[in-house]
């Protein structure tokens, strides 16, 4: 029995030839048993190429695919945790009534944050370069996100040394203030992005 990878744009999938012949009738009576060989495909598929299992151009085309799958892993494990530092900083905001020790707790968090935001990107970036830079709204939602979140970081970053020094009470209020918007939208846009690829 002989295996048969479909392969589209966009997937492989794995047929047999009993499968097959329901699209196609004439090539799975006439299937070579070379370790490789091309079809003939319908118009309405995009150009698909038939490879017998133990094909080396099939061979190499799986494990790329099962590289992609096991960075997506690593880049989901180092995605994780971004939902983690939002809401410690927001416990930090909400509950703790001290201004010295929430700032404390906003530098503390902050080298942790920034980390996890780079290591995320750089994944997503390698996963991305291995399938081509194929462009989608999900993936563009992705790459806004990351920005809005990592300019926004350095902003606060930027004005909590200004507010370590400020004296007037009502400006490090305001501070707090603005924290917690930006903390409240980073945690309600990671979770938008796991919404958007579940």
């Amino acid at each position: 029995k002989i295996t048969i990878i479909l392969q589209t744009k966009s997937h492989l999938q794995i047929f047999t030839p009993s499968l097959i012949s329901k699209f196609h009738k004439p090539f799975t009576n006439q299937i070579p048993q070379s370790s490789q060989f091309l079809a003939t495909s319908p118009k309405s598929l995009y150009k698909p190429h038939f490879y017998c299992y133990n094909s080396p151009k099939f061979t190499k085309r799986l494990s790329l695919e099962s590289i992609i799958i096991e960075l997506l892993t690593y880049h989901l494990w180092l995605c994780m945790p971004l939902f983690l530092f939002p809401l410690a900083n927001l416990y930090a905001l909400f509950f703790f009534p001290s201004h010295t020790k929430k700032l404390k707790i906003l530098a503390l968090v902050a080298p942790a944050y920034y980390l996890f935001l780079s290591a995320s990107v750089f994944s997503g970036l390698v996963i991305w370069a291995m399938l081509g830079f194929v462009f989608n709204y999900k993936i563009l939602a992705m790459l806004i996100i990351w920005l809005i979140v990592f300019i926004f970081e350095i902003k606060r970053h930027k004005k909590q040394k200004l507010i370590r020094v400020e004296a007037d009470f009502s400006i490090r209020e305001a501070f707090f203030k603005w924290a917690k918007t930006k903390y409240l939208f980073d945690f309600c846009a990671f979770g938008l992005i796991f919404i958007l690829w579940s």
